[in-house]
């Protein structure tokens, strides 16, 4: 690397990648920090996919809930599983 450009283009690329792993880092830290507070963005995504889930068992049943062809099931690529205390 005998270029002046090469090396600031290499310190460029080199400062950016840090920037940005820093920054996802510290706004992971962020959103996770108050997981207790009712407000915090996790803690609302968790109560609104439980919300849901009972929504949809009322509605459905274990079917209705995901059995692999919900909604969820495909846009997160899981397998869902309900656990009933009673056959009806």
């Amino acid at each position: 690397m005998k270029s002046l450009f090469a090396k600031i283009l290499l310190w460029f690329w080199v400062t950016l990648a840090i920037t940005v792993v820093g920054s996802a880092f510290i706004s992971a830290l962020n959103v996770n920090e108050n997981a207790s507070d009712e407000r915090a963005p996790v803690a609302r995504l968790v109560r609104f996919q439980l919300e849901e889930a009972r929504s949809a068992y009322e509605i459905g049943g274990a079917a209705g809930v995901g059995g692999g062809d919900g909604a969820a099931g495909g846009v997160m690529g899981a397998v869902f599983f309900t656990a009933e205390t009673q056959r009806r």
